[in-house]
């Protein structure tokens, strides 16, 4: 595999020398950054690849492979980190960079924490409170220094909760409850009318991203749904249509014409050098 890191602002980009897993017979599982502009202009990737075997049927080994900018070379973190298979992150992808560490929510809703400092894996975060039993991960991520998480309340009602992570990290309080069945009105695509009313597959769209302004006392939530990304005032129930999107390409060469945009990002224009 080949990747390279891209600054969109100043048009530069580096190419990451390989990492040679496939000689190791070390699958290779997912890519992320680590980069926080107000602490240093340099970043580094952070790779997982899967172990060896491990004795344990449901348990599964993970290694992690560190790049930095400042030096332009990848080490290993030196071991081999097990995971009960049932609280490992499905693809390790996204992981969000808050107080040093890299972090992955898994289905059960355990928090998984790679610390870029120590270069070691622990479980101390809490996991959020879960609304549903079966609910997926609706939103895991960070803003603003805090950390969030949404989950699902009641699918048929389009209600849904945001939690933050309390200082000192003890545990998740319930920041907002939000109805977003008015939002259904402007968008009926929103809700697929063929499921149960009471299953979170009803809905078709994706909260991609969450942002809370102090200074402003705002709260904003960013939704895609079919053909269109959309920004939500949370406090003054404000609809923006942010950009008009179309079907995207899949894999097999077949144009989707369902909403597949899942994720979005802040954009913050540097010149930092890649």
């Amino acid at each position: 595999r080949e990747f390279a890191v891209y600054n969109p602002t100043t048009s530069q980009h580096r190419l990451i020398p390989q990492l040679n897993l496939l000689e190791n017979r070390h699958p290779f599982v997912a890519l992320n950054i680590a980069f926080d502009p107000l602490k240093s202009d340099h970043y580094k990737l952070v790779c997982v690849w899967l172990g060896p075997p491990t004795m344990r049927i449901m348990n599964v080994n993970y290694g992690f492979s560190i790049y930095e900018s400042e030096t332009g070379t990848w080490r290993d973190s030196g071991d081999i980190f097990e995971i009960d298979y049932a609280h490992s992150p499905t693809h390790f992808r996204n992981g969000v960079l808050w107080n040093g560490c890299l972090n992955w929510i898994t289905h059960w809703k355990d928090i998984v924490c790679f610390d870029l400092d120590k270069e070691d894996v622990n479980f101390t975060l809490p996991s959020p409170p879960a609304s549903m039993e079966h609910s997926g991960i609706w939103y895991f991520g960070e803003s603003g220094g805090c950390m969030y998480f949404i989950d699902i309340n009641n699918p048929g009602e389009m209600l849904f909760d945001v939690f933050e992570l309390a200082s000192g990290c003890s545990e998740w309080v319930l920041k907002y409850h939000l109805n977003l069945a008015p939002l259904t009105i402007l968008y009926p695509s929103m809700v697929d009318e063929e499921f149960d009313h009471s299953d979170d597959w009803l809905c078709r769209f994706w909260l991609t991203y969450f942002v809370e302004d102090e200074n402003e006392k705002k709260a904003r939530l960013v939704i895609s749904l079919l053909g269109k990304v959309i920004l939500y005032d949370i406090d003054d129930m404000v609809v923006e249509v942010l950009a008009e999107v179309g079907p995207t390409d899949t894999d097999d060469g077949c144009r989707d014409n369902l909403n597949e945009w899942k994720d979005a990002y802040p954009v913050m224009k540097l010149l930092t050098y890649v």
